[in-house]
């Protein structure tokens, strides 16, 4: 098993600038992809009978490995991004002897509020 990093308040803030930057960058290769989305699960449902193939395979597997590389960056610093779209991490934090979650959105400035591990953005609660 793994060991998780945790962030202190200071740390995570201090990562934002470069988190927005990278969430950005995902968020367009994310957009890329969209157009796939449909012909992929078209394909997953004609496996059965014999398979199909992507129009354009090799931009695909192209856009695909991007979005892993660039998803590796977070997961390597153990931040969950909750949601490309929105631009939603968490950072795992140590608050009270356990681990909950910072959490962030892009369109914040900085963090402001944190919520337990199983609790999700809806039990956010001001820091």
């Amino acid at each position: 098993m793994s060991r998780i990093n945790t962030f202190t308040l200071y740390e995570a803030r201090e990562l934002l600038p470069e988190i927005r930057g990278r969430l950005i960058a995902m968020q367009v290769t994310w957009q890329d992809l969209a157009p796939y989305q449909i012909e992929v699960r078209q394909l997953a449902n004609k496996m059965d009978k014999g398979g199909s193939t992507i129009s354009n395979a090799g931009k695909y597997l192209t856009l695909a490995k991007k979005l892993k590389s660039q998803m590796a960056y977070f997961e390597n610093k153990s931040i969950e991004v909750k949601d490309i779209g929105s631009g939603l991490v968490d950072f795992p934090f140590i608050r009270e002897g356990r681990i909950v979650h910072l959490c962030w959105e892009m369109t914040e400035d900085t963090i402001t509020h944190w919520h337990e591990t199983d609790a999700g953005f809806a039990g956010r609660q001001p820091i």
